[in-house]
């Protein structure tokens, strides 16, 4: 696995939770 995999990965991961936050202030 690459450091660039990586990095994808952890962005990924990273925009997800962002979402999934957003989503969650939202259904307040």
């Amino acid at each position: 696995m690459s450091a660039k995999h990586v990095e994808q990965i952890q962005t990924i991961q990273a925009e997800q939770a962002v979402r999934k936050k957003t989503l969650l202030e939202e259904a307040e």
